[in-house]
């Protein structure tokens, strides 16, 4: 118990194997009852995009470890998916053609906030709002965070 809010936490490490992703989404389950129902699907699909990427541009070895964190509130879920060392350049506007390169778009247009940083690996994280965000709202812009290491959700 964090003041006057409950805060869920949740650290896993695994495989950057072919199998991460559906892990990382069961794992995920557990801190649903925290989260609105509408949200719960997007939560799991933003993760599995990031698990995905990891597996495919960190240039990690499906031996090799990746670690999942997430913390869900009453407010709000933030997620975030460390592993690799390669440089990560973010393309966050597919082209209508391309059957591949949407995971950050989708990312960008259902979370309320994402970024990345570079701490002993690259971290991409994002932040869904418990309350809606409205179709009319600008889609979040791409952040930076220089911090250092997991900040967790207040």
């Amino acid at each position: 118990m964090r003041g006057a809010f409950e805060v869920m936490e949740l650290v896993l490490t695994l495989p950057a194997d072919r199998r991460a992703p559906s892990t990382a989404r069961r794992a995920l389950r557990s801190i649903a009852r925290f989260l609105p129902p509408y949200s719960v699907e997007d939560v799991e699909l933003l993760a599995n995009e990031l698990v995905t990427n990891v597996i495919r541009h960190s240039g990690l070895a499906p031996s090799d470890r990746m670690e999942i964190r997430a913390a869900a509130s009453p407010a709000r879920v933030r997620v975030e998916v460390i592993g690799g060392g390669r440089p990560f350049v973010p393309r966050t506007e597919p082209s209508p053609d391309q059957t591949s390169g949407w995971g950050l778009f989708l990312v960008g247009a259902l979370s309320n906030r994402w970024g990345y940083f570079k701490n002993g690996g690259t971290a991409v994280w994002f932040e869904i709002d418990n309350e809606r965000r409205l179709s009319s709202e600008p889609l979040p812009p791409e952040g930076i965070e220089r911090g250092r290491g997991w900040k967790a959700i207040e």
